[in-house]
């Protein structure tokens, strides 16, 4: 029967039925919901089928269990259990005044009894066949009903089950001849039961083992009722919150408390939802309203994760007209609806999105510089729970509280309620339910629960059942935020969150402020679709007031709260720290603040622009350093820096969302072309990218920071003209063979950095006033200016060149001057030379004659008488030659012959002829005076 039930469930999620409710029940269970309505005064049905299935099995049961020796308490049952098969049989069709029950031909029952029971088979013949035989007076024989079998035995099983005077009747199925439809009528108007109400009892789809999907509904139904006004008025009936009094409408999934009221149903799942959003948009308001100055007096972007129909995205665009909304639902209907009520309204501040609100746009936000100063989720916590089949939930939290300084989470249920629910709905701790411990299984078996059981169980104040769940509903939180933070597919594993609980009802709002966190992003949501590769860090962190935003680190804000509240001589807020679990801080608000009263002294604050403080009061102002935000009572800052740059961003204002991100978010058609129409409209700046585009309060703007001081509206007036210069400007320089290669540019724009590629300079030029690589080593605004500076730069080396060819000829003139002027000093100093040479061998010479005639005189003394054989010419008279060289043969011999040995006349002559012809140098004579025998001279005479 379980496999069966799970069978069924599948199929009517296949067939998107919802009024269908599955059950797995034993025959001792139907007997048991049967049995609870002597309770009440009215049946738990309008209407029950039994199959043809049913009366086999309750054979079945009733002869294994009782055997045919059994007694069965009545003589006519023949001791083979037939009456108990008559009460379950009674039972079951007593829970509707009208019952339809399908049974088989007495024959076919008779057949199978033969082949498995047949020591019964006369006791059957006998109880329910014809005869004349009387029964007691309370059971009906086969005479009052006449001849059928069959008939009999549903007669037999209504009175057995106090319905004596039931009208019977057959139909007949001729296409199942071994088959016949038996139908009970006009139940309703025994024992003034009164005709069932719309629904049915919690109470009977328990007994009967309804199917867990069925319980996952009742559950977030369950947590849907108003318990702010179902438990005072149990209280003050003391009554306790019983199943029997809980009844379900499966056709419109609502749940209601008994007795009916408006104020005590929870109505069907959009509906539910609808509640929900609009439970939680009064909790967001009062926060809002209760601190303007955390939002600039109305200046911001909010981001609804799950807005349905758009109740609570709608109210705040309406009440915040400077405020900046986006809303994101899955569903076509719903957001369908969404976008046209916020036209009919005129809340354009409110940006429509047709996607999931899963993990996966909650990461994209989370990898993107968006950052929005609130975040609400559109769906309670215990709905994410249920559909968390991928198992996603604690990425999609910690993702979703990363992209917005605050966020609003509706529970769905608090301790109370969730342990009551638990312990209504989940009594045997199935797979996944909570221990009760001492409050035991339910329903109970075998007998009716006492007064006393059932107020210990269901009684209001006897919740939450224990210290394990008077913190379950921010456990329930925790547990699954805490998980997503450790996952690294969750991109934000330094999140620090406080968490406080706003207000006391449904839906159980949950506010978690960001008081640390570092966060790395990339260009853009999305950015792998666009392949950008520059990564960012984003950070933010709050005023402590105790050395860091943890404590533990000194922070770069670090005392700015004191500062601030003394000089505006108020508390901004304040929170009031709690139990710690990890990354989450269970925080208090502080709802009294000195001598203000009762309010939060930031109640007292508003923004003169987005980074001033000042009181409403005394008007005492503190100014915030760029980036710096009120937020949960603490100064939080809030800046981004690029990675690898020392530059900052901070965001001094959190009032937008980029074009880019909207769209990639799923914007709505008749949004988009909204957005298109503002675009059109703004003046043409350089870089109007998508995520430079925004949409601030109900217009877009441009926020490049870098390039919003100059527009081009006049400059693309003149783009097709300039296009078509540089482009005939092209095929005239290559008609010329003066065009090279193409370089690139940054965006590789067509007619910007042609024919000027050069191996000597690539860049990069990531200027855009400059972004084509030249060969001269510069970035030129394009390859029209690189040719004219390779031009320039050609012509002035030429220039350059001839100018040193000038200067070198110059050079090489003034050279040949010079060495001109130095060989004339030269031959001149030589001619000197000569001429002192000339006159120092003339010199020399008269010097020499004159030592010779000296000599001569001398010599003339000294000759011997020996060498004078011919008389010496008179004085004043040349000698004759032949004279002189005789006598010069003579001395030559005395001196040269050694020893005095005479010489012969011919070596004389030689020695005579040697000599004169030495005498022409000087040189020579020396020589001759050192080669001549050292010691002697030579005496020319």
């Amino acid at each position: 029967a379980l496999r069966a039930s799970e069978e069924h469930a599948q199929l009517q999620s296949l067939m998107r039925l919802v009024n269908s409710l599955p059950c797995a029940a034993s025959l001792d269970q139907v007997a048991l919901a049967a049995l609870t309505v002597s309770a009440k005064t009215d049946a738990p049905f309008h209407a029950l089928v039994l199959g043809p299935s049913v009366l086999p099995h309750l054979m079945r049961h009733a002869l294994k269990v009782l055997g045919p020796t059994a007694s069965s308490g009545a003589p006519s049952s023949g001791g083979c259990g037939w009456l108990q098969v008559e009460q379950l049989l009674g039972a079951a069709l007593s829970l509707a005044p009208q019952s339809w029950v399908v049974l088989h031909r007495a024959r076919v029952l008779e057949n199978a009894l033969e082949q498995t029971f047949p020591e019964c088979l006369d006791s059957f013949r006998r109880r329910y066949r014809p005869s004349n035989e009387s029964t007691a007076p309370s059971v009906p024989d086969a005479n009052s009903y006449g001849s059928s079998p069959e008939e009999l035995l549903v007669a037999r099983a209504l009175a057995a089950a106090g319905w004596p005077t039931a009208e019977v009747r057959s139909v007949e199925a001729r296409e199942t001849p071994d088959l016949v439809l038996w139908v009970a009528l006009d139940l309703k108007a025994r024992r003034g039961i009164a005709p069932p109400r719309r629904g049915v009892s919690v109470d009977t789809l328990l007994h009967l083992g309804v199917a867990p999907a069925v319980k996952a509904d009742l559950f977030r139904s369950f947590l849907a009722l108003p318990m702010q006004h179902i438990v005072p008025e149990a209280k003050a009936q003391a009554k306790a919150l019983l199943p029997r009094d809980l009844r379900f409408d499966a056709a419109n999934s609502k749940l209601w408390f008994d007795p009916p009221s408006a104020a005590a149903s929870a109505s069907g799942a959009a509906a539910y939802e609808d509640r929900v959003r609009l439970a939680a948009w009064r909790g967001v308001r009062g926060e809002l309203e209760r601190a303007p100055a955390e939002h600039q007096n109305g200046v911001f972007s909010l981001l609804d994760l799950g807005a349905g129909s758009g109740g609570l995205s709608l109210a705040c665009a309406m009440a915040f007209p400077n405020a900046t909304v986006l809303s994101v639902e899955e569903d076509e209907e719903l957001s369908g609806r969404h976008a046209k009520a916020a036209e009919g309204i005129g809340a354009a501040n409110n940006l429509v999105c047709l996607e999931k609100p899963g993990a996966t746009i909650a990461k994209h936000f989370a990898e993107s510089p968006e950052f929005f100063r609130y975040v609400v989720l559109g769906t309670c916590l215990v709905d994410l729970i249920r559909r968390d089949e991928d198992a996603t939930l604690g990425e999609f939290l910690s993702s979703a509280l990363a992209v917005g300084l605050s966020t609003f989470l509706p529970l769905g249920a608090d301790a109370k309620v969730l342990s009551l629910a638990y312990a209504t709905l989940f009594p045997q701790n199935e797979a996944g339910a909570v221990d009760h411990g001492s409050l035991g299984s339910w329903p109970p078996r075998g007998h009716l629960a006492s007064n006393q059981e059932l107020g210990l169980r269901f009684a209001a104040s006897a919740h939450p059942w224990g210290a394990a769940w008077a913190g379950s509903d921010l456990g329930l939180l925790t547990s699954h935020l805490v998980k997503g933070l450790a996952s690294t597919s969750a991109g934000v594993p330094g999140l620090e969150v406080a968490l406080s609980k706003v207000g006391d009802g449904f839906p159980f709002l949950v506010r978690a402020d960001v008081i640390n966190m570092t966060r790395h992003v990339h260009h853009h949501f999305d950015y792998a679709k666009d392949g950008h590769k520059r990564t960012y860090t984003m950070r933010v962190e709050a005023d402590s007031g105790d050395g860091g935003p943890n404590g533990k680190e000194p922070g770069s804000i670090v005392g700015l709260t004191r500062s601030a509240e003394r000089s505006l001589g108020l508390p901004i807020g304040g929170l009031s720290e709690g139990n710690a679990k990890g990354a989450v801080r269970f925080v208090e608000l502080r709802r009294e603040t000195g001598p203000l009263g009762p309010l939060e002294g930031s109640r007292f604050l508003s923004t003169e622009g987005p980074n001033k403080l000042e009181t409403r009061k005394s008007s005492s102002r503190f100014s915030l350093p760029p980036g710096v935000h009120l937020s949960g009572g603490r100064l939080t800052s809030v800046k981004m820096g690029r990675d690898g740059s020392s530059h900052v961003i901070p965001y001094s204002s959190l009032k937008a969302v980029t074009l880019i991100a909207a769209l990639r978010a799923g914007l709505v058609p008749s949004q988009r072309e909204r957005a298109w129409r503002l675009f059109v409209r703004l003046p043409l700046y350089e870089d109007m990218a998508p995520w430079n585009i925004v949409f601030t309060g109900k217009e877009v703007d441009y926020i490049d920071f870098d390039t919003r001081d100059r527009t081009y509206d006049h400059e693309v007036g003149k783009a097709y003209q300039t296009l078509s210069a540089l482009m005939n400007y092209k095929r005239t320089v290559s008609d010329l063979a003066k065009c090279g290669d193409r370089v690139g540019n940054p965006y590789n724009f067509p007619f910007i950095s042609e024919c000027v590629k050069s191996e000597d300079f690539k860049g990069p030029c990531q200027d855009p006033a400059a972004p084509v690589p030249c060969g001269d080593g510069t970035c030129k605004s394009d390859y029209i200016t690189c040719l004219r500076a390779l031009t320039d730069a050609t012509e002035a080396a030429e220039r350059a060149a001839q100018a040193q060819a000038r200067a070198a000829e110059k050079e090489r003139a003034a050279a040949a001057k010079a060495a001109e002027r130095e060989a004339a000093a030269k031959a001149k100093e030589a001619a000197a030379t000569a001429k002192a040479a000339e006159k120092e061998a003339a010199a020399a010479a008269k010097a020499a004659e004159k030592a010779a005639k000296e000599a001569a005189k001398e010599a003339a003394k000294e000759t011997p008488e020996f060498m004078s054989g011919d008389a010496p010419p008179p004085l004043g008279e040349p000698a004759e030659p032949e004279a002189v060289e005789a006598r010069a043969e003579t001395k030559i011999y005395s001196e040269f012959s050694g020893k005095g040995r005479p010489a012969s006349r011919e070596a004389s002559r030689e020695g005579s002829r040697e000599v004169s012809g030495e005498m022409n140098s000087t040189r020579s004579l020396e020589a001759y005076g050192d080669a001549a025998g050292q010691g002697g001279m030579l005496v020319v005479t």
